[in-house]
């Protein structure tokens, strides 16, 4: 066998997946996608939340997320073989929460790569054997609150720069280099033109394979240089109980990588995830699955064509740029409410020139690297 299964986001601490992981009821919390988890020669998930007991909540933005350390042990019985951790989450219960998290995956001899006790230890690629064939796996994440940048438990971070000696350093002892990225916009089903252009890069820098996750919906995928960059996955198994969510939010797609002598293959797998009924993941057949593939291919189409995925994007962030600018200047949620409905124009909160001077500060690579830099020493004692 020369498959390696990698599959996106899985969340163990919903309330009735937590209680079927840690009954070990697998079948139920897998459905019919339990036996293409057991028959790969390796397969990959994204443990996209601590599991741990101890720890106390980050500040951070967003959903803090946990499931119970019983509920591990589920994932080891199903089949998986290694956990990716860098992800904006990984970090929700503190450092302390994810020492408790690779503490329970050593208990029970489950491999995790992405995160470490440091900046170095999180960078580490994780190694091994398929029928001849050395692989390598690294894990990166975008900065967003879970990252690592010193002698501090955290997730491996996006930099390119580094980025790129790993993946030429793992190169050097190894045959074939996936890597596993989480990142790009959530709910937003195509990569930016950063996103597109860091994967790429990273495939010029001699990675085999690039997966990414994060983004909550499937994406499209692209051949460059005789190398497959999937863009999204979607949820693997990720429910919320009372959050009715758009169907983008249960479709998903598994990516089985087949490992030639020259290049990487592969063969999609899409399913439907999040049952009302059960947390149980359908693997999609007939005409749900070629609907599925025909509108995949119509991201193909965009994101294999630079310009019209730039346009995509251009219309993109004409929806979120009133969002983002409020947030940014006003500091009063009810002066943020009154500039985004018009009620208060925005031009009355700000001015010309403080807003080309917080611009610049986020554009320029110093400036932005001296604000981020400020802004970490001092969020202690500020807030």
């Amino acid at each position: 066998m020369n498959e390696i299964l990698v599959t996106g986001d899985i969340y163990l601490g919903a309330q009735k997946v937590e209680e079927l992981a840690e009954q070990g009821e697998v079948q139920q919390l897998f459905g019919d996608f339990l036996p293409i988890i057991q028959d790969c020669a390796f397969s990959i998930t994204n443990l996209e939340c601590p599991t741990t007991d101890v720890g106390s909540t980050i500040l951070k933005t967003g959903p803090i997320l946990k499931a119970s350390p019983k509920s591990l042990s589920a994932l080891k019985k199903a089949g998986f073989n290694l956990l990716t951790m860098a992800n904006n989450h990984i970090l929700d219960y503190g450092q302390e929460g994810l020492k408790k998290t690779t503490n329970e995956c050593d208990k029970l001899n489950i491999n995790y790569v992405g995160v470490g006790k440091s900046l170095n230890d999180a960078r580490k690629a994780f190694n091994f054997d398929l029928n001849n064939q050395k692989i390598a796996i690294l894990n990166i994440s975008e900065n967003e609150f879970s990252t690592t940048q010193g002698e501090y438990w955290g997730a491996n971070p996006m930099d390119p720069i580094n980025n790129s000696y790993d993946i030429k350093n793992a190169k050097i002892n190894n045959d074939k280099v996936i890597v596993i990225v989480h990142g790009g916009r959530e709910h937003y089903n195509l990569p930016s033109p950063n996103f597109q252009k860091t994967l790429r890069f990273y495939v010029d820098c001699g990675a085999d394979a690039v997966i990414a996750h994060h983004t909550h919906c499937v994406s499209g995928y692209e051949n460059y240089n005789q190398a497959p960059i999937f863009y999204g996955l979607g949820n693997f198994l990720f429910k919320k109980p009372n959050n009715p969510r758009k169907p983008l939010w249960n479709k998903g797609l598994a990516v089985k990588l087949i490992i030639k002598e020259n290049v990487i293959d592969f063969r999609l797998i899409p399913y439907i995830q999040g049952h009302q009924e059960s947390p149980m993941i359908e693997v999609m057949q007939g005409k749900k699955k070629d609907d599925f593939l025909n509108d995949l291919d119509k991201l193909n189409d965009i994101i294999t064509d630079e310009v019209i995925l730039s346009e995509h994007w251009k219309n993109y962030i004409k929806t979120q740029h009133k969002y983002y600018k409020n947030k940014l200047f006003i500091n009063n949620k009810w002066l943020q409410k009154f500039s985004g409905r018009n009620i208060i124009p925005f031009r009355f909160l700000t001015n010309k020139e403080h807003y080309t001077f917080v611009t610049n500060l986020i554009k320029c690579e110093t400036h932005r690297e001296i604000l981020i830099d400020s802004l970490e020493k001092d969020k202690k004692s500020t807030l």
